[in-house]
């Protein structure tokens, strides 16, 4: 077989052996091009979901602070919970994202939650122990917290947090989406998109 192959490769004629060099670097920049442009497409675009979500996140702190007002009737940590879980649901019809809502007291303990799940943020926890300084009454107080998407240690699932520090009190107000119900689709639309590109 070998000495096939060396018995034809001298046969090619010089312009047969420069159409597969440039065939072959072509190949390489398309396949090159198309993986650095879906990478960086990803890390832009979860930097931009995370800036939104700080909004989100400050947006549910403050409406959180007006339903638990004491006015006429404050709300119920199960009323509360409600309406959170329709924003939950709105998400999962309308785009099919699948958005968590964690909203702590000043212990840490998420008694408002759109899991059944019941949690509170420790310090050991690798994953949710980074969000306590937004719990006030440490020295490493911090307004807001972004976590890059990744599994989670409850499960297999890769998730994105972000929280913020209460609008009232000390609490945290986490909000997470499954990251692969809108990343996995935006990566699918980047590889196109940068193969195009690279093509030309």
């Amino acid at each position: 077989m070998r000495d096939q192959v060396k018995i034809r490769l001298p046969a090619l004629g010089l312009n047969t052996r420069i159409l597969i060099l440039v065939g072959l670097l072509l190949v390489g920049t398309v396949v090159i091009t198309t993986l650095v442009i879906k990478s960086t497409t990803r890390q832009f675009v979860e930097e931009a979901i995370g800036d939104q979500m700080i909004v989100q996140a400050r947006i549910a702190a403050h409406l959180v602070a007006i339903a638990e007002q004491k006015r006429d009737k404050a709300l119920t940590p199960a009323e509360i919970n409600q309406q959170l879980q329709e924003i939950v649901q709105f998400a999962k019809r309308q785009r099919n994202f699948d958005y968590e809502f964690w909203i702590t007291d000043s212990a840490g303990h998420a008694y408002l939650r759109t899991q059944p799940d019941d949690f509170t943020f420790q310090a050991d926890q690798p994953q949710a122990g980074h969000f306590l300084p937004l719990l006030n009454g440490g020295g490493n107080h911090r307004d807001f917290v972004v976590q890059e998407a990744r599994k989670r240690e409850i499960d297999d699932s890769s998730f994105k947090y972000v929280g913020v520090s209460g609008a009232d009190k000390s609490r945290i107000v986490q909000i997470g989406y499954r990251a692969d119900s809108l990343l996995d689709e935006l990566a699918r639309k980047s590889s196109f998109q940068a193969a195009w590109i690279a093509g030309l």
